[in-house]
């Protein structure tokens, strides 16, 4: 080479190398506890990456983490760590798709954005692309907070810009997983981490007998990862479970013969390859996408429990490839050629659509659905049935084209009596679903739906066309074979009572153990049962009957066929996204102004004459009490209005029949609602969304009671941040599942009506209009019976002794009565237990003699603070 063409070269990398290090010290950004605060920029991206701080502040929620695991197939997951050129690149998707396997693609935001069109050859290849960091930086959990984000966000960028994809799966290079980088991965958008089983390169082995020596150590649900074009570290030694470790090797250095070294590594990476790829055939393994890994996590267990990877009933899911487990060709060979293309083309027109998963329904209706399978015992069956007509619900039959064939008496009477049958495929297989390959698991499909179409004849319809996969398990081609044969919905269930360990017990031993921390069931939930599985007879139909009577039945819900709980008009679909206007209208600090902060509290803060003093009202003067409510009452201008309050959350039973008795006599109520409880994790959100928009739904107006019943009487500073963050989760947990209705109000109730001076400040800087307690506490959750509560409404609160009712003997100074403008406070918990009796009786009571009862955004401001300053 010529001296100038040299020095060109050198001034060249210099000049690279000097820009890359200017951008990337001039972007950086400082490390606040207020989130990332950006110097001298305000990009998008930066705005970007300082909302993911910000949400790292409040959530609780961590990545996954994908690792080794038990399968009961012959299963493992290949990944690659980092991309070759396009020309390997090309060699190894050929040798993938020459042995039949499935690998997962982990590249790094650097190479996605420079070789995007070997991205998406790879990705039009029917393989599972990853991200790997931006750059495939080593020890991640050893950098800052902030330069993680950094690395991740710009990571993700590339590959939405580049391929307008973003993995949700991600790998980190030689990195330990501590809790803190979870957390960061998850608020970045990021479900699931790969921790590899075992991790190779270009120079671990040297024949291929060592390979296959080596692939008969390998244990099923292992990850097998191969690093292209880098070095295996030390730590990636101490975390294998290898006996053995292929040689370690340095750190490539750069020289005048990089180019020969790359591509002799490149060739032994394709040999490498070729020869796992034979020693995993030798040995009867298969390969899955490392994703789809967990979905065979349960096969070691009893199988009738659903796979962990289902998703809920609204949720579509785009299938951009196959995937799941690939069984040898050797077993589709069986189905007939020209049905086999009949399904090749089926799929083609399908585009990858998949059928949605039903395990619970979002919906208000009062229905919950009995999903049952196995009719081979008539006796079970009809004691079924019978218990069925008890109870006048309708089952929903999940039947095999074999049960047809074997058992259509029985099949003749489930139809008679009302109940329906739907497709629980062909039979024949009793492996999991997700095992079988494509055309494997479309002709169960299909063969299941010809045995009952011929069955029902000209009876067949729509509302026999849902497909329940075998053990509930939707993962591998599951869904996509459903969706090419017209299944829209794909039927599983979130209640089982169908364990192993239950084989043997009779119905009330099951019921006190799987359902011994239930109250009650949930609209929209899904009970399956199998009739073929107990050894006692006549469990089936016992437990069906003594399900309803002990969970259901009290809360006035009904058993309705699948059909109808799918395509009720009450069903809904929550969405945060489109409801995150309302939801942001509430956030950890407006950061008002002192002066507006006690406005806020002398004007919009509705008090409780009990709570008056210095000692209850912690932080306030004397000359400030004298300023702030303690009547704890609406002026109503002398109209005669009550408003009834309910704090807290309870069960479907206790909280329906107050929802009853409000019906029964037209009045509207005001709801506070505790979304979680003390200890709960905040991840889990509402825990019954259903019941929460059935009140909603009903026009009642909601509030906020904060997550966890946090204590708004608090004193120190750091109380403070705790308190924001439990009431931002609970008015965005609800947000999701209300938000698009007007019911939900910027109301809030402070748990035991105790407060303080930073308490309320604290409250009203996060955006809402009114804290309210109000002026008659019935204390219901005490009371010790139906006349005592109807006693408490209608005479008075007996001051003196709360234990007591009012009588003669007391002084009408210590009586607290109800008055025009009382705000009464009671409970929906179910240790309220009296309290819908009791309105049943004093609603009639105080509606003879002139009130009526109002919500409180009749007579309150019910708009956000947020809107009124433009909040997004």
């Amino acid at each position: 080479m010529k001296r100038w063409k040299f020095f060109l070269i050198l001034v060249l990398i210099f000049g690279i190398f000097f820009g890359v290090f200017y951008s990337l010290n001039n972007d950086k950004n400082t490390y606040s506890s207020e989130g990332l605060n950006i110097k001298n920029s305000k990009s998008n991206m930066d705005s970007e990456i300082n909302k993911i701080f910000k949400e790292l502040q409040v959530q609780e929620d961590k990545a996954n983490i994908i690792s080794g695991h038990s399968t009961k197939e012959k299963t493992v997951a290949l990944t690659f760590d980092g991309l070759a050129d396009s020309e390997n690149t090309e060699k190894l998707l050929k040798l993938l798709d020459e042995y039949d396997e499935k690998a997962t693609f982990f590249i790094t935001g650097m190479e996605v954005a420079e070789e995007a069109s070997i991205v998406k050859k790879i990705i039009s290849s029917n393989h599972e692309i990853g991200n790997y960091t931006l750059s495939a930086q080593r020890n991640m959990e050893d950098l800052p907070d902030d330069e993680i984000i950094r690395d991740f966000y710009l990571a993700s960028n590339s590959f939405k810009k580049s391929i307008r994809k973003n993995p949700k799966i991600l790998k980190c290079n030689e990195t330990e997983y501590t809790d803190r980088l979870l957390e960061i991965i998850k608020a970045c958008g990021m479900d699931n981490v790969v921790e590899s089983t075992h991790i190779f390169n270009h120079k671990s082995f040297s024949s291929y007998e060592e390979v296959l020596n080596y692939t008969k150590k390998i244990k099923k649900g292992d990850i097998i990862s191969i690093k292209i074009g880098d070095y295996i570290g030390e730590k990636e030694y101490n975390s294998s479970i290898r006996e053995e470790k292929p040689a370690i090797d340095k750190k490539h250095t750069i020289d005048k013969y990089k180019k020969v070294e790359i591509l002799d590594e490149n060739e032994e990476i394709i040999k490498l390859t070729k020869w796992l790829l034979m020693a995993l055939r030798e040995n009867g393994y298969n390969t899955v996408y490392v994703e789809n890994l967990p979905n065979l996590y349960y096969a070691d267990t009893y199988r009738e429990r659903p796979v962990a990877t289902s998703v809920s009933n609204t949720k579509k899911i785009k299938a951009t490839s196959p995937k799941g487990c690939k069984k040898p060709r050797k077993v589709e060979k069986n189905i007939n050629p020209v049905l086999k293309n009949y399904y090749v083309k089926l799929r083609k027109e399908n585009k990858g659509e998949t059928s949605n998963v039903i395990k619970h329904m979002y919906t208000t209706d009062t229905h919950i659905a009995y999903v049952i399978r196995g009719v081979k015992n008539q006796g079970e069956v009809l004691k079924l049935l019978d218990a069925l007509d008890k109870i006048d619900g309708k089952g929903s039959f999940f039947v095999t084209a074999e049960e047809i064939s074997n058992y259509p008496d029985i099949l003749n009477e489930i139809v008679s009596r009302g109940h329906l049958l739907c497709n629980g495929g062909y039979g024949k297989n009793r492996r999991n679903p997700s095992l079988l390959g494509f055309s494997e698991i479309v002709y169960e499909i299909d063969m299941g739906e010809k045995a009952l179409k011929e069955f029902l004849g000209k009876d067949f319809n729509s509302s026999n066309k849902y497909y329940m996969p075998l053990y509930g398990d939707t993962g591998g081609y599951v869904l996509e074979a459903a969706s090419c044969l017209g299944y829209k919905n794909t039927i599983i269930y979130n209640r089982n009572p169908v364990r192993e360990s239950y084989k043997n017990l009779d119905a009330d031993a099951i019921i006190g153990e799987y359902f011994k921390n239930t109250v009650a069931l949930h609209r929209g939930d899904i009970v399956y049962f199998n009739l073929d599985f107990f050894e006692k007879k006549g469990i089936s139909g016992d437990l069906a009957f003594k399900i309803f009577e002990n969970y259901i039945k009290e809360a006035n819900y009904e058993i309705a066929s699948i059909d109808n709980l799918i395509n009720s008009p009450l069903v809904y679909t929550p969405n945060l996204d489109e409801n995150k206007r309302v939801a942001n209208l509430i956030k950890e600090s407006y950061d008002y102004e002192s002066t507006k902060l006690q406005y806020l509290i002398e004007n919009n803060y509705i008090g409780n004459p009990g709570i008056n003093t210095i000692e209850s009202l912690i932080g306030f003067t004397e000359e400030e009490i004298e300023h702030i409510d303690s009547i704890g009452r609406i002026d109503t201008k002398g109209e005669k209005i009550i408003f009834l309050t309910f704090d807290d959350w309870g069960s479907d039973i206790a909280i329906s029949k107050i929802l009853n008795v409000l019906d029964k006599y037209n009045v509207k109520a005001n709801f506070f609602i505790r979304v979680g409880y003390g200890g709960l994790d905040y991840h889990k959100g509402v825990l019954n969304p259903n019941l929460l928009r059935a009140i909603a739904v009903k026009d009642h107006d909601i509030g906020n009671h904060t997550y966890r019943h946090e204590k708004v009487n608090i004193s120190r500073e750091d109380e403070v941040a705790i308190l924001q963050k439990d009431i931002v989760i609970a008015h965005r947990a609800m947000a999701e599942y209300i938000g698009d209705l007007n019911s939900f109000k910027p109301f809030f109730r402070p748990p035991t009506l105790a407060v303080s001076k930073l308490g309320l400040e604290t409250v009203f800087n996060t955006g809402f209009n009114y804290i309210i307690n109000g002026d008659f506490s019935t204390q219901d959750y005490e009371a010790p019976s139906v006349e005592f509560l109807v006693s408490t409404f209608i005479d008075g609160i007996n001051l003196t002794d709360r234990k007591s009712n009012v009588n003669e003997n007391t002084d009408e100074k210590h009586i607290r009565k109800i008055q025009p403008g009382s705000i009464i406070v009671m409970h929906m918990s179910d240790e309220a237990k009296y309290t819908a009796e009791a309105l049943d009786i004093v609603i009639p009571y105080y509606l003879n003699k002139g009130y009526r009862f109002e919500k409180l955004s009749n007579y309150l401001d019910d708009e956000f603070m947020g809107d009124r300053h433009g909040i997004n």
